[in-house]
């Protein structure tokens, strides 16, 4: 990941949701992007449920996020006024 770091917020988003065991290395040149990029990316995937492992140069996804992307996210019509080009009920 050395070459490529600009990949390391992808690959690490895609392990955190659904590749247990997954493992990139060779990130220690991340804290020096715009942001500490493995810091940041840890958070958020532990904050969105992921269990990861991380030390200087690796990050290894130990249990994927609990959410499931797989399923559309259920949502409910707002009450009021019709939408736009919607008939009005």
């Amino acid at each position: 990941m050395s070459d490529t770091p600009d990949i390391f917020p992808a690959l690490a988003s895609v392990a955190g949701a659904i590749v247990p065991g997954s493992r990139l290395w060779g990130l220690d040149h991340l804290n020096l992007k715009e942001s500490d990029r493995l810091s940041v990316m840890t958070a958020n995937l532990r904050e969105l449920g992921a269990t990861v492992s991380v030390d200087d140069v690796s990050f290894r996804v130990d249990a994927p996020m609990q959410t499931n992307f797989l399923e559309p996210p259920r949502v409910t019509a707002a009450q009021g006024r019709p939408r736009r080009g919607a008939p009005a009920g």
